[in-house]
């Protein structure tokens, strides 16, 4: 039997940075538009939105990878936004980022475009951790030329930190990186994201879908991860996966709950 006030009460933990609450939030064009204009210092006429959570599989061999706020300022620039609550074992963010964004030239090399015509790309990951313990707000990657850097590629990718030392950013986008970490403020902004997560927090049919699914996911978890330790971290994933299978969520959805991709658990099976 569902526990409804238990359900209630994980919907209420809900912050920015869970992953159903950013995406929803920046649903909302207002929203995701200020945030990149007070990241990058630019100012967006308007945001366009390819898909939620987009998926790109490039190939029955390749890895593919799945973005989070991906986006288009309709100037033939294109976004995607992360949220990374945790360094993950044996991951390397920079390289994830770099291969993102070739991920998103390939998915724009797919609509026919000449190379000619790959967009401005912006890979940005907001950290709740420091990814190179610099103390730094923000770190800017960009590959130019040494003998001229006004010679590019189009490509950036940022990483923003939000437990930062320096005072290296605006005051608008400290506010905003210590609002994911849980320090309140008065900033319009932050206000403006307060009323957007509670009020998505309110829509008690896709909340309280998506807590049971991931109350359901963690029990299996849990197991699946008390067996893996026995048997092997590969194992215990599968078997996670073919109790999801066996219980009747499709294979997409097991993808947009464990993180991978839906080659990758066919091949788990």
């Amino acid at each position: 039997m569902v526990n409804y006030a238990d359900i209630r009460d994980k919907i209420n933990r809900l912050t920015i940075r869970d992953n159903v609450i950013f995406g929803a939030v920046m649903l909302e064009e207002n929203i995701c538009r200020e945030l990149l204009e007070t990241i990058l210092n630019i100012k967006i006429d308007r945001v366009e939105y390819f898909e939620r959570e987009k998926v790109i599989e490039n190939s029955i061999l390749g890895k593919g990878v799945r973005l989070d706020v991906y986006v288009a300022d309709g100037k033939g620039t294109v976004y995607d936004i992360e949220m990374q609550v945790s360094p993950l074992k044996n991951d390397n963010l920079l390289k994830r980022a770099r291969y993102y964004s070739a991920n998103i030239d390939i998915d724009n090399l797919k609509k026919g475009n000449a190379y000619v015509k790959l967009p401005k790309t912006f890979v940005i990951f907001i950290c709740l951790f420091d990814p190179f313990n610099k103390g730094c707000h923000v770190y800017t990657f960009k590959r130019s030329c040494l003998q001229d850097p006004d010679i590019n590629d189009g490509t950036t990718l940022i990483f923003l930190n939000a437990k930062g030392i320096e005072n290296d950013v605006s005051p608008k986008l400290k506010a905003f990186l210590n609002y994911v970490i849980g320090i309140k403020s008065d900033d319009s902004f932050v206000r403006t994201l307060e009323k957007a997560v509670e009020d998505t927090k309110m829509d008690s049919v896709r909340m309280e879908r998506y807590v049971s699914t991931q109350e359901y996911i963690d029990v299996v978890f849990n197991e699946g991860h008390s067996k893996g330790i026995a048997e092997g971290h590969a194992q215990g994933i599968a078997e996670i996966i073919k109790r999801l299978i066996d219980s009747g969520i499709s294979v997409e959805k097991a993808s947009d709950l464990l993180g991978y991709t839906s080659d990758e658990i066919r091949g788990m099976l």
